[in-house]
């Protein structure tokens, strides 16, 4: 026979409490670790010619590629005109190109380019290359653990994002 209770125990859920003292925690983490990383990226990513959010916006049309700009600035977060600069560049260093919906002369897509690719390839590599450097200095264990608890976070996050809409 089963004891629900015994069940009912072994999942507890964070309360209120901890999880906004840990959400303000994971903040300050985020904004540490970001800032982390893009001053390390910067060097290094200004050497292949592009910048974090460049980066991110490459990322982005490799794995979703043909996207309307509109689109794009809602995925990156940014206003239309902060993406259209963005793209700008990228189109001038022929890494990306715009181009017309053939269904809707008003909507303007934008796809990588195999150099942008090329380009992306190498940026990846260098995150991969620090990111390895980071993950050299925990135990096998805990490498395992923290991937699958921030997979999960983010899955989460993801899920709550496209629950509102966004």
């Amino acid at each position: 026979m089963c004891n629900t209770n015994i069940l009912r125990d072994e999942v507890r859920f964070m309360n209120q409490e901890k999880a906004r003292k840990y959400a303000k925690e994971l903040e300050d983490l985020f904004t540490v670790g970001l800032r982390a990383f893009q001053g390390q990226d910067h060097a290094k990513l200004d050497g292949l010619g592009i910048t974090f959010p460049q980066l991110i916006l490459l990322r982005i049309l490799s794995n979703e590629p043909n996207q309307p700009m509109r689109s794009l600035a809602g995925k990156l977060g940014l206003g239309l005109p902060a993406t259209t600069g963005i793209v700008g560049r990228l189109v001038k260093a022929g890494l990306v190109r715009r181009h017309r919906d053939r269904r809707d002369r008003r909507v303007v897509r934008v796809s990588i380019t195999s150099k942008g690719s090329g380009v992306l390839a190498r940026a990846v590599k260098v995150r991969q290359k620090e990111a390895t450097a980071i993950l050299l200095k925990m135990e096998e264990n805990e490498g395992k653990e923290f991937l699958r608890l921030l997979t999960k976070f983010l899955r989460l996050a993801v899920a709550e994002v496209e629950k509102r809409g966004v």
